[in-house]
């Protein structure tokens, strides 16, 4: 089967269920909107070497397919999808964030001052990319809910609790990288240390080689040769 489906060259897409509904149909563009975040959070996975944020990142994109399936469900379809076996974002889900925020903010010594300023290093703004992006997920979702179609509120709060998860470990990533750069600044630098060694080499052979050495005993009694005598008379006359 073909991912070209052409079904939805008319501006209209599918539902779950098969409902079709406009391109621009609040539960489209929310459902839309969250698939933009995951995108985002695939991102930041590929950007970082930090284990604990792609572990929560890895487990927050397979739960946000779950979101989006709600989202992507008309009101009268719930009973039925509930009972097909499908998964619905749950209180759990959103307690599992406010505990990794709970460790961060307790364990992990994130220094901030004021408002961020995003672009750091390029894994500290790909999680600033996301958080903004959750942020404005949120506000679609919230905006279906306004609406006359039912949203499950924890949907609202999973979004709500992810943006503060992202934008604390955007500010670990910074963290971390402010210190690594004082450590550095505060050691020695190879290249300096490598200069010293060279001056203190050479200070040792130029010591070396002006320290005064007695001559051999025998010296003066090696005869030289008529021209060696002429060579010295020579630069002797120079030298005068």
């Amino acid at each position: 089967m073909s991912i070209a489906t052409k079904t939805g060259d008319a501006g209209e897409t599918a539902l779950m269920y098969g409902k079709r509904v406009p391109k621009t149909h609040r539960r489209v563009e929310a459902c839309g909107t969250v698939d933009e975040l995951n995108s985002s959070l695939g991102l930041v996975r590929a950007t970082t070497d930090e284990g604990l944020i792609q572990e929560v990142v890895l487990s927050v994109q397979k739960e946000l397919v779950i979101l989006m399936g709600e989202l992507a469900l008309r009101d009268d379809d719930r009973e039925r999808y509930v009972k097909d076996g499908y998964k619905i974002v749950t209180a759990a889900m959103v307690d599992r964030l406010t505990d990794v925020v709970n460790d961060l903010e307790k364990n992990y010594h994130i220094v901030f001052k004021h408002w961020a300023t995003p672009g750091h290093n390029l894994s500290s703004a790909a999680l600033d990319v996301a958080r903004t992006t959750c942020r404005r997920a949120e506000r679609r979702v919230v905006a279906l809910a306004d609406s006359t179609d039912y949203v499950n509120p924890e949907a609202i709060r999973y979004l709500n609790r992810l943006s503060d998860v992202l934008w604390l470990f955007a500010r670990f990533i910074e963290t971390e990288a402010e210190s690594v750069a004082k450590s550095q600044l505060n050691r020695p630098r190879g290249r300096s240390r490598r200069r010293s060694l060279k001056a203190a080499a050479g200070d040792t052979l130029l010591a070396t080689a002006t320290e005064p050495h007695a001559l051999p005993e025998d010296l003066a009694t090696v005869e030289t040769t008529p021209l060696q005598k002429a060579s010295r008379t020579r630069t002797s006359s120079r030298t005068k």
